[in-house]
């Protein structure tokens, strides 16, 4: 039996909260967060990245054989990920939400993934292209946003437009800032992790 429930939650004013924390959500981390007291966290999933490389390569083997009964594998596949892949967000989300709760959080800013496969598609190696347009990314960013709600945690979306290339403690903005999983400012020589230099520019 299945009962729907729904609960009411004060949310604060945005203009009386005082922590905040960015969540970057991606590929190598599924989701990196940073406070404005710069107190961070890494939320790697697990194996989840090496699980979807070994199901692209079974794809790959499947769709070139053609045949009915590899069809149907392919479908039993298809739902067997995603239900997966649900399952991890499920689990990095909630965690997402214990950090922001332990730290007495009132704000998680995130990107606004509006149009990210139309926006990065030409960023990303062909071969990484089914990967990265079919990575669950705005599911985790719902789950994340109704446990957070469930707190009383006000979420909000940041357009996107340069926090990767932004340096947060000079704001340089430059292509070569950054490169691969490595944020270099050219300017100031400001180093860190690529995903965690998002979760950063998100907060502020």
């Amino acid at each position: 039996m299945h009962l729907g429930l729904s609960k009411s939650v004060e949310e604060p004013s945005i203009e009386k909260v005082s922590k905040f924390v960015g969540v970057d959500v991606g590929m190598n981390y599924l989701a990196v967060a940073s406070m404005t007291d710069a107190k961070q966290a890494f939320f790697d999933g697990g194996r989840i990245k090496d699980l979807r490389n070994r199901y692209s390569g079974m794809r790959s083997r499947l769709q070139s054989k053609g045949t009915p009964s590899a069809k149907r594998m392919l479908k039993y596949l298809s739902g067997k990920e995603k239900r997966l892949m649900r399952d991890v967000n499920h689990v990095v989300s909630k965690n997402v939400v214990v950090f922001a709760v332990a730290n007495k959080v009132s704000v998680i800013g995130m990107e606004d993934l509006t149009g990210i496969r139309d926006r990065t598609q030409y960023n990303v190696s062909k071969n990484n292209r089914y990967r990265h347009s079919s990575w669950a990314f705005r599911e985790l960013q719902t789950l994340i946003e109704y446990k957070a709600k469930e707190q009383g945690i006000i979420v909000i979306y940041v357009d996107p437009a340069y926090t990767s290339q932004t340096c947060p403690k000079c704001n340089h903005i430059a292509k070569n800032n950054r490169n691969g999983l490595m944020f270099h400012c050219e300017t100031c020589g400001y180093d860190l992790n690529a995903d965690l230099n998002g979760a950063r520019n998100y907060r502020a």
